[in-house]
């Protein structure tokens, strides 16, 4: 019987508990409902407070605006108070004060004072500020012009001491010379680390990966390569050194101070001949600056000084960029993405670009912008401060090009090109009828070259070498590098027989162009005589020759509108998408 009654008491326990587990998960079931429903609460209060927040921001520009607008009734109502003295033309204010009451609308001007107050005080304040950090700014850019050039000075005898050490070693090397086999050894393993480690010096950049100018190293290449390279290199210090530094330097400021003399300015041969064998990479920025002054000088009377700060300050976009702005924004990554000064939008070399290019598509409303320019300006800063790229730009666009180069029908550009073929066929005559024997038009070629001043075409070295050229002499040295290269690859692209091989042919010689020294004797010396005056005539001949085929064109497009619109055969929706279309 005992052992049957803690049965059924064991019985009514477990009835119990799983009475109370019941209840337990009926409740843990409310509770979950609840605390949805104040999930849900607490979402609908962060978007209330969202809209709160919205909404103090709205009052408060509209306080701002009001403590404008209040300023601006209570000056008039002042003036409409004001009554004139007996006798006299003169005015007094009379203001009426209420002792003892004030409405709500003066508390509340009064706020608004107090508001715009502090708001005067604390513009004033970060005016300060701003003026500061521009002077510190300042001061920078000029310790930074000054370690470039001091870390130019150290990279130039760096490579100097380089290549005697090279050419030591390839001498050792040498297996004429009686030289023990060890010994022999250890010459080659000198000359592989040297040609291994000592590519990338440091002086010229924090980042090993890039060159002096800031373009990323190519990783490809074999050592034979790299030691060709490095030999190229030395060579050139070594005929570099027929002067020594100081002699060297003391030529070029000679060249600086002629060029910074007013007046008229007469070429020398010598100074010609000195800035045709290229500037050195410490002096490059300064002679091209004092060749762009020079040159403007008489171009652009009374609007050197402070025009470029004026341009930008003056410079509101509002609510919408201008056709200009989106596409300088859309190229500023597209520049030079090899370069460390323009890879990135964090890069310091794109808010400079970006200002250079605004201010001159305001300069120049026009033009406004061309894909080009951005390359030129990119160019520029590298040697020069901001402005200096500006008008460098100036004087590239509207000094050395001839009219209408960058407009949107790009005649002087075209005619340029029509001007290189002849004198393609007049100097290289077998490789232009070989060119024109396969298809192969060499304006498709060389368009870009004239466009852009090479960059992006050559080694960079060596469209710094041209540029040295083009600045001092003008747009004729285009024509006598595109023909140099031309002929430099005759031989080569007159064995290639069909359109695909010669135009690989090109491309891949064209890209390791970097014997400047071999494109400038062809350029100045066996492509002799090369008058401006020859240009000249040819560029008036060809451009009326553009200029016919395009009033021809224009009249032949006339008729056919004309003729369509009596047949029917386009709608004038259509034609206007036309009309749109060209423009």
């Amino acid at each position: 019987m005992q052992p049957q009654l803690a049965e059924g008491q064991l019985m009514d326990i477990l009835r119990e508990k799983d009475e109370q587990i019941v209840k337990l998960e009926s409740t843990m079931i409310d509770r979950e409902k609840s605390e949805q429903k104040l999930k849900e609460n607490i979402h609908t209060l962060e978007k209330e407070l969202a809209t709160y927040v919205h909404i103090v921001e709205v009052k408060d520009r509209s306080i701002v605006k009001l403590s404008n607008d209040l300023h601006e009734f209570d000056l008039t109502q002042k003036i409409e108070q004001a009554t004139p003295l007996s006798g006299s033309g003169t005015f007094v204010f009379s203001e009426k004060v209420s002792v003892g009451s004030q409405t709500d609308i003066e508390k509340q001007k009064e706020s608004l004072q107090d508001t715009v107050t502090a708001f005067l005080m604390q513009n004033k304040f970060l005016n300060k500020e701003v003026l500061e950090l521009n002077q510190l700014r300042q001061q920078a850019m000029d310790r930074e012009q000054k370690l470039f050039l001091e870390a130019s000075d150290w990279e130039a005898r760096f490579y100097q001491i380089q290549s005697k050490y090279l050419l030591l070693l390839n001498e050792l090397h040498n297996p004429q010379v009686m030289v023990s086999a060890t010994r022999q050894e250890m010459v080659g393993h000198l000359l592989k680390d040297i040609v291994e480690s000592s590519e990338k010096p440091t002086l010229s950049t924090q980042n090993p990966e890039h060159d002096r100018f800031g373009f990323r190293f190519e990783e490809n290449g074999s050592l034979l390569d790299k030691a060709e390279r490095l030999q190229r290199i030395a060579q050139e210090n070594l005929e570099e050194t027929e002067l020594t530094a100081e002699e060297m330097e003391n030529r070029w400021k000679d060249v600086v101070v002629a060029l910074g003399r007013p007046g008229h300015f007469t070429v020398s041969r010598d100074m010609k001949n000195l800035i045709r064998k290229g500037v050195p990479i410490n002096l490059r920025g300064t002679v091209w600056r004092a060749v762009i002054i020079n040159r403007i000088r008489g171009n652009v009377e009374g609007q050197y000084q402070d025009y470029y700060q004026a341009l930008l300050s003056n410079y509101n976009p509002g609510l919408t960029l201008s056709s200009a702005a989106k596409q300088i924004e859309l190229d500023l990554l597209r520049t030079l993405p090899n370069n460390i000064h323009y890879d990135s939008t964090h890069a310091k070399g794109i808010p400079k670009l970006r200002r250079v290019l605004l201010a001159y598509s305001l300069h120049n409303p026009e033009i406004e912008y061309c894909q080009g320019f951005n390359r030129m300006a990119a160019i520029a800063l590298l040697f020069l401060d901001e402005e200096d790229a500006f008008w460098c730009l100036v004087y590239i666009v509207e000094v050395l090009m001839p009219d209408s180069y960058f407009t949107k029908q790009m005649i002087g550009a075209q005619v340029d090109q029509s001007v290189f073929k002849e004198l393609l066929c007049e100097k290289l005559p077998r490789l232009a009828i070989h060119l024109e024997s396969h298809g192969v038009d060499p304006a498709l070629l060389s368009l870009n070259w004239f466009l852009c001043l090479f960059v992006d075409s050559l080694p960079v070295n060596t469209y710094l070498h041209i540029w040295d050229a083009f600045l001092f002499e003008g747009t004729k040295v285009l024509f006598r590098y595109a023909i140099a290269i031309f002929k430099s690859l005759e031989e080569k692209l007159l064995r290639q027989n069909d359109y695909m091989s010669i135009f690989n042919t090109f491309r891949a010689e064209v890209d390791s162009s970097f014997d400047v020294k071999k494109l400038t004797k062809i350029a100045f010396h066996d492509l002799n005589p090369f008058p401006l005056r020859l240009i000249k005539s040819k560029r008036e001949h060809h451009h009326k020759i553009l200029q016919a085929q395009m009033e021809s064109l224009a009249v032949i497009r006339e008729d056919y509108r004309k003729n369509s619109l009596q047949s029917g055969v386009q709608s004038p929706s259509c034609i206007q998408s036309d009309e749109e279309e060209e423009m």
